[in-house]
């Protein structure tokens, strides 16, 4: 089943459009019990967009459920990935991104960075990342198919703790956390 959705506001802020979604809601029996794996691929900004993200839905699950994070250098919608590499891992549920389009990192707000002996240095800080992703879940019933994809246009300042917020509470709302 295919649905257009319109986010709430305050995520609006954070992604620039969430394309047509398909959301085949698992059953009961699907419902991640332990561990949630994250998958994602594409630039050192990508990863580290991917670090804070993973970090951010494993406080949101109030550590009852792990969730880990496998960082690669390339992935695309549709690769064999999809359906012989998961076959081999352990985890209740996946959530895989895929980067549809090139990290975008700007940097053009001077602030403070640590440096040696505790001194501080004047430098340019990102304050802008932006990039697009196919985001799928897959349970470990059937993990040929996935359960949820959308597409999510990503659009933020990369220390902005809400706007992980807002993406994590988006996207573990399609997660059966029964």
């Amino acid at each position: 089943m295919i649905r257009q959705s319109l986010l709430p506001s305050i995520i609006l802020i954070v992604l620039a459009s969430c394309g047509a979604q398909k959301n085949l809601r698992p059953s009961k029996d699907d419902a991640p019990s332990e561990k949630i794996l994250i998958i994602g691929a594409g630039s050192v900004a990508s990863e580290i967009f991917m670090e804070n993200l993973t970090k951010n839905i494993t406080v949101r699950l109030n550590k009852r459920i792990g969730s880990h994070l496998i960082f690669l250098k390339n992935i695309k919608p549709g690769s064999p990935f999809n359906k012989t590499s998961l076959n081999s891992l352990d985890y209740d549920a996946y959530i895989i991104f895929y980067p549809l389009d090139s990290s975008k990192l700007v940097m053009n707000r001077t602030g403070q960075i640590p440096f040696f002996g505790g001194t501080r240095l004047n430098a340019l800080v990102p304050n802008s990342y932006k990039q697009k992703f196919l985001v799928q879940i897959y349970m470990k019933t059937d993990k040929a198919k996935p359960v949820w994809e959308t597409s999510l246009h990503v659009d933020l300042d990369p220390i902005d703790e809400e706007k992980y917020n807002d993406i994590s509470s988006y996207i573990l709302n399609y997660l059966p956390l029964y």
